[in-house]
């Protein structure tokens, strides 16, 4: 009986190993795919898989900082799907920051940032973004 559980165990620890290695090496591959894009838009993609793949704070902080500051600076664009796009991901911006404040128990925080992220989706009428937020 011993051995099984050992056997168990064993195996528990192989797949959570390999399952780390891929999320991993995934997300390796998006920040090369990042550095490579000269495309603005595409740049808010990656940014947000970077940042979704991941749960350690010292990665998908500071990717969401270049996904807030890329974003802003988007939706001046003259083209309307750009605008559009770009203000999707702000809003994405701003539910992020009341996630970490919310994980650190900074509810006031929190509360502002889900308000401008739900305020934002619902200026462009992102269902998907709006279910997020509530």
């Amino acid at each position: 009986m011993l051995r099984i559980v050992k056997y168990k165990l064993l195996l528990a620890g192989i797949f959570f190993y390999l399952l780390v290695s891929a999320q991993d090496h995934e997300i390796e591959k998006l920040k090369l795919q990042l550095s490579k894009s000269a495309n603005d838009t595409n740049k808010l993609k990656l940014l947000e898989a970077i940042i979704e793949d991941t749960n350690e704070d010292s990665i998908w902080i500071p990717y969401n900082e270049q996904l807030g500051k890329t974003a802003l600076g988007l939706i001046a664009s003259d083209n309307p799907q750009i605008k559009l796009s770009a203000k999707k991901y702000y809003g994405s911006y701003f539910n992020n920051l009341g996630y970490a404040a919310e994980n650190i128990g900074n509810t006031a925080v929190a509360l502002d940032n889900y308000y401008k992220a739900l305020k934002i989706h619902e200026e462009v009428k992102d269902e998907a973004g709006i279910s997020t937020v509530l």
